[in-house]
């Protein structure tokens, strides 16, 4: 939980019972976990804009499909050889 703050001299003040949780998995090739990786983000928050008008916001984010990235290279020669 955190406490008011106000980010931007005044343009916003996020309000007193804000939540921020994640959760983090390990994930890897061959069940050989090799990498800490988001699983899900939560975000319950109470602001106010520029002083003046008040927002909530209820936000969940769900990670999902991790895959291992590959690519294939090679080198390009242009010009003559010298």
């Amino acid at each position: 939980m955190l406490k008011p703050f106000s980010p931007g001299w005044f343009l916003a003040r996020v309000g007193e019972g804000t939540h921020l949780t994640y959760e983090m998995m390990r994930v890897g090739a061959s069940g050989n976990d090799e990498l800490w990786v988001p699983k899900d983000v939560s975000l319950k928050a109470s602001a106010r804009l520029a002083l003046l008008k008040k927002v909530n916001i209820e936000h969940e984010i769900t990670f999902s499909e991790y895959r291992k990235f590959q690519t294939d290279s090679r080198v390009v020669r242009t010009g003559e050889d010298p």
